[in-house]
């Protein structure tokens, strides 16, 4: 005979409303590990904010980005050492022998030799400006650097919170299909002995073959497409031997069935921040700033100054010293045309990177618009869901019992139980779509905080 289903409570459609033997139990706990010895030995749960982490430490285009940072840096401080005094030491001396005639003055035996030391110290005096600018404008670059990688990180984040919503979704699919396989596989061997005592038909038999068939291969699925969601996410977070494949997932991020938590999350994000993007895009305005005054500064003139000491003479003879000093002017002025083309091509990247923030505010409003609007819906088709698979599995029970007073068959019992799963199959994919819309909120207000959507 085939044993009903009872529910002590209104059925929850992530969790299941089975109540399961110790032996069935065991039975389910080893096709949710699929006898992974390597699962049985991981004590760290596969937590979001452990995923995040990883990702963030193991990403090439993070490491890259960070790297650019600290090159910018180092040509800021390699600029300030613009006007610092340069100091130059220098010496020759050249040997000669006369092919005729007298020997020049000092020489002997007609060798002569003269000999040239020289030591100049030279500085910047007063650049008008310039080097002020140029700092200004590392300092920028740096900045902006800086920003891009925060840029990287944010979109990073994103991108694993996401795939990590695939792995609870797959999970959550994978407990359910497992229930069922549990189910089925019971009510195959009560159908066997009710052959055996002449109580049921040997059709009824085949039949919960069959429905046990389809109930593995589900569970097969599902266990295959949580393995598959695994490698995706250790594939973005930089694993190359798939530790993750191993690590348990919290039965409280996996076993949520409504969204009130969510809904909390939505309301308290009312107000759209900067994304690391826009504060990127608004240094580089800034640094255009600096580019403007710095194509008048090069305008200006540059006052240079310079000591310098020289020894000459020659060898053996008379030794000269020589001092040295000085200070220059200079004014190196641009034609007009080039200024006024320069001046003209920063006013029109200033201009593109206004339209970039134009379109990305425009964007992020969509995403923002779109994703709240899939969310209110969402919720409205999982409360009918839900409703649905607590109709449905009192239909499966009243279904139990017309079988049991021989009023029902077999295939009516197998199609209710398909139907069954089938809709709590359907809860799981509404609650991951409600999930991602939340993602997609997060994204479009730059909400940074996205541990709270897993908690």
């Amino acid at each position: 005979m085939i044993k009903p289903i009872h529910c002590s409570r209104a059925p929850d459609p992530a969790e299941g409303c089975m109540r399961l033997s110790s032996s069935q139990f065991l039975l389910l706990l080893l096709i949710l590990l699929g006898g992974s010895s390597a699962q049985a030995r991981a004590a760290e749960s596969l937590t979001f904010a452990k995923v995040l982490k990883l990702g963030l430490e193991r990403s090439i285009e993070a490491k890259r980005a960070a790297l650019a940072a600290q090159l910018a840096a180092d040509d800021r401080r390699i600029l300030s050492y613009e006007n610092d005094p340069h100091l130059v030491v220098s010496g020759n001396w050249s040997n000669y022998r006369p092919r005729s005639g007298t020997p020049p003055l000092g020489s002997s035996g007609g060798v002569g030799r003269d000999e040239v030391y020289a030591a100049q110290l030279s500085a910047t005096l007063y650049d008008f400006g310039r080097h002020d600018k140029r700092m200004e404008q590392a300092d920028y670059a740096e900045q902006v650097k800086q920003l891009a990688a925060a840029e990287v990180t944010e979109s990073l984040s994103f991108s694993i919170a996401r795939a990590y919503a695939g792995v609870l979704a797959a999970e959550r699919t994978l407990h359910i299909t497992g229930e069922q396989v549990v189910v089925e596989a019971e009510q195959l061997s009560d159908q066997r002995l009710n052959y055996q005592r002449g109580l049921r038909p040997e059709s009824d038999v085949v039949m919960a073959e069959v429905t046990l068939g389809r109930a593995q291969l589900a569970a097969t699925k599902a266990q295959d497409d949580a393995r598959a969601s695994r490698i995706s996410l250790g594939l973005l977070v930089g694993e190359e031997q798939q530790p993750l494949l191993d690590g348990p997932v919290p039965a409280a991020s996996v076993n949520r069935s409504d969204a009130a938590h969510w809904d909390q999350l939505l309301t308290s994000w009312q107000q759209f921040h900067k994304g690391a993007a826009q504060l990127r895009r608004e240094q580089e305005a800034r640094a255009l700033q600096v580019d403007t005054d710095l194509v008048d500064a090069v305008k200006r003139p540059l006052l240079q100054g310079g000591l310098a000491a020289t020894r000459s003479g020659a060898w053996g003879g008379e030794q000269r010293n020589v001092y040295t000093g000085q200070i220059g002017l200079s004014w190196d002025l641009p034609w007009d045309g080039m200024a006024r083309d320069e001046v003209h091509r920063i006013g029109l990247r200033r201009s593109d990177l206004g339209l970039q923030d134009d379109l990305e505010r425009k964007v992020r409003s969509d995403l923002d618009a779109t994703a709240r609007e899939q969310f209110r819906a969402g919720k409205s088709q999982l409360a009918a869901l839900m409703a649905q698979v607590r109709l449905i599995d009192r239909e499966h029970e009243l279904v139990q019992r017309r079988y049991r007073a021989g009023k029902a068959s077999a295939l009516e019992v197998s199609a209710a139980e398909a139907d069954l799963l089938t809709q709590r199959l359907a809860v799981v994919t509404t609650l991951n779509a409600l999930a991602l819309r939340v993602i997609d909120v997060a994204q479009a207000r730059a909400e940074t905080a996205l541990e709270r959507i897993f908690d």
